[in-house]
C-alpha cells in the first residue's frame, strides 16, 4: 500500500516537471504599433531594430514577412513576423523542432513577449 502511494506520488511529480517546462506558445496576433500610420518599409526597419536590440538576428523574407531568429542554450528559437502598416502578428515558424504545434518552452514565451514589447517601442 505504501509502496503504490509513493509510485503514484512520484508520477505526479514527473508530471508537474514535465508540464512545468513548457506551456502553451504565446503568439501575437494583430499587434498595433505604439504609433499611427507608417509606410511598409519604415514598418521592416522598426521591426529589424528592435529584434536587434532585443537580441534576435532578423532577416527580411519578403514584403510585410520578416524571420527572427535567436540561440538560447544551444537551441534556437525561430519567429515569424508578418506586418502591416498598421499592426504585427508574430508566431513561431512551424518548421523549427522545438514547437510541436501547441506547448514550447517557457522561456521562449517570454523571449516572444520581450520581442513583442520591443517592437511596440520602436514603433
Amino acid at each position: 500500500m505504501v509502496r503504490k502511494l509513493i509510485d503514484s506520488a512520484f508520477v505526479v511529480l514527473v508530471m508537474v516537471g514535465i508540464v512545468g517546462c513548457s506551456a502553451h506558445a504565446y503568439s501575437v496576433h494583430l499587434q498595433p504599433y505604439g504609433t499611427g500610420f507608417a509606410p511598409l518599409e519604415e514598418r521592416a526597419d522598426q521591426i529589424k531594430k528592435a529584434g536587434i536590440v532585443a537580441g534576435w538576428t532578423m532577416n527580411e523574407m519578403g514584403p510585410g514577412q520578416i524571420r527572427g531568429k535567436q540561440s538560447v542554450r544551444n537551441k534556437d528559437v525561430v519567429v515569424i513576423i508578418d506586418y502591416t502598416t498598421v499592426a504585427f502578428s508574430i508566431r513561431y515558424d512551424p518548421a523549427t523542432h522545438h514547437y510541436n504545434g501547441e506547448r514550447i518552452s517557457k522561456r521562449f514565451n517570454v523571449l516572444v513577449k520581450e520581442l513583442e514589447e520591443a517592437i511596440i517601442q520602436q514603433s
